[in-house]
């Protein structure tokens, strides 16, 4: 299973603390990390080669033009981001497809260009439709690894692992469960689900 530590929605007031959690959660075998691009920038070149380093695109409200959200893309990739978290615009999503249609197949471009992965966020709390008829949409576009919310509240533990486990089940997308975990029961839960990956923000998780 993919495992990844994640501080997008985490206030940080001690970055040199949290400089020394990110290379801890890499200490711990984790998969990848989910980091702001200016942490990205100061830690690129002490990062292992073959760990996913995700940076956020437009998030978490995804309210930016699409010139700035390809400006952001190829900036995060250039600063050393392998892998780009995509908020769609949820006002294009119900309103004008088309043109988000067209944002993500540029972005996607822009990732195949320079060997990244686009990964997208969902938000089965506010879908303007099935959250798995969204994800078979954005599978047609050429998506293939999702998030079931953008994760930046609190999301209900049981609703996160459900919606997951029923995107994986009736779509060819993966899923990187992103509810929040507090205790080990709950983690050792979502681990029993067998869905592709799991994100973390809490790594006392892991001691």
């Amino acid at each position: 299973m993919y495992i990844e530590y994640c501080n997008y929605n985490k206030y940080i007031d001690d970055y040199a603390k949290e400089i020394k959690d990110i290379f801890r959660a890499i200490e711990h075998g984790l998969d990848g990390i989910a980091v702001p691009i200016h942490l990205i920038r100061e830690m690129r070149e002490y990062l292992p080669s073959n760990l996913v380093v995700a940076a956020p695109l437009d998030y978490p409200c995804g309210l930016s033009s699409s010139r700035v959200r390809y400006h952001m893309a190829l900036n995060s990739i250039k600063s050393g981001a392998n892998a780009l978290d995509y908020v769609p615009n949820h006002y294009f999503l119900k309103n004008k497809f088309v043109e988000l249609k067209k944002e993500i197949e540029t972005i996607l471009a822009i990732c195949d260009d320079n060997n990244a992965t686009l990964r997208v966020f969902l938000d089965y709390r506010r879908s303007v439709g099935n959250v798995i008829t969204i994800a078979e949409i954005f599978n047609s576009i050429g998506v293939n690894l999702v998030f079931p919310t953008t994760g930046y509240h609190h999301d209900d533990f049981f609703d996160n692992i459900i919606n997951s486990k029923m995107i994986e089940e009736h779509t060819n997308c993966s899923v990187i469960f992103n509810g929040y975990m507090w205790k080990k029961d709950q983690l050792e839960f979502a681990t029993d689900c067998n869905i592709f990956g799991l994100r973390l923000y809490n790594l006392e998780l892991l001691v």
